[in-house]
This record gives structure tokens, C-alpha cells and sequence, in this order.
């Protein structure tokens, strides 16, 4: 994952997990996307951050999907989260349920980062 912000420039690369329907086989890579409801896989595009909240992962940010493969992220409970199986190093992270989930040591940095607007784009890269 990449921040950038738009006043300064500054660039924070994170790490982060992708959902376990997309890696069924958990070999590091996404193969699989999805939009369904319980399908525990990561959806492409782009999505809207909105309201903090505080859940069962910490300070967390609901997450609105702007596009048709991603339209279902708020019905799905699709957000940015903290979760202890996410490293800031080059370790293989775990897998989270179709979530964005970073580091518990940048979590609540993140979420104060993208809160209220920001807009992300979840993608490939070749």
C-alpha cells in the first residue's frame, strides 16, 4: 500500500494483507477477487475512506467501494485495520477476510492518515 499525500508529496509504502478467498492455496500471491458477500476475497478498484471506529482490531476506517467491484465493501464489512499477521518487513503476512489490514505499528497512523475522504485504490501490480 501506498500514501501519498497530496499537500507534501510524501510517499508512506506499507505492507499489506490481501483476503484469504483471493490466495486460496496461501502462496503470498491474490489469484481471485470478489465482490460477494462471505467470500473472504480482496476486491479491486477504487474506494472512498470514511468514519473511524474503533473495533475488535483497534482504531479501524470503514471503507465505501466507488466501483462495481468493489460496490458491496460496506454491506461485506470491508475496512483498513490493524492486525498482528501484518509485518513491516518482507515477511509473507497473513491473510485477512477481504480487508486492508496493515501493521499493528501503523494502524492508527493509517487510519488518522486516509480518514474522512481519502481515496484509495486497490490494484494490481505487474
Amino acid at each position: 500500500m501506498f500514501i501519498v499525500d497530496m499537500r507534501s508529496g510524501k510517499v508512506t509504502k506499507l505492507h499489506v494483507a490481501h483476503g484469504s478467498g483471493s490466495d486460496p492455496k496461501n502462496k503470498g500471491v491474490p489469484t481471485r477477487f470478489s465482490n460477494r458477500v462471505n467470500s473472504k476475497a480482496s476486491s479491486l478498484g477504487f474506494y472512498r475512506a470514511a468514519e473511524p471506529y474503533k473495533g475488535k482490531h483497534g482504531l479501524s476506517v470503514r471503507l465505501d467501494g466507488l466501483s462495481s467491484t468493489n460496490s458491496r465493501a460496506r454491506e461485506r464489512a470491508v475496512v483498513v485495520h490493524g492486525a498482528k499477521y501484518v509485518y513491516d518487513s518482507d515477511i509473507k503476512p497473513g491473510r485477512s477476510a477481504g480487508c486492508l489490514a496493515v501493521s499493528m505499528s501503523w494502524h492508527k497512523a493509517v487510519a488518522n492518515m486516509i480518514k474522512d475522504g481519502s481515496i484509495i485504490y486497490a490494484g494490481l501490480a505487474n
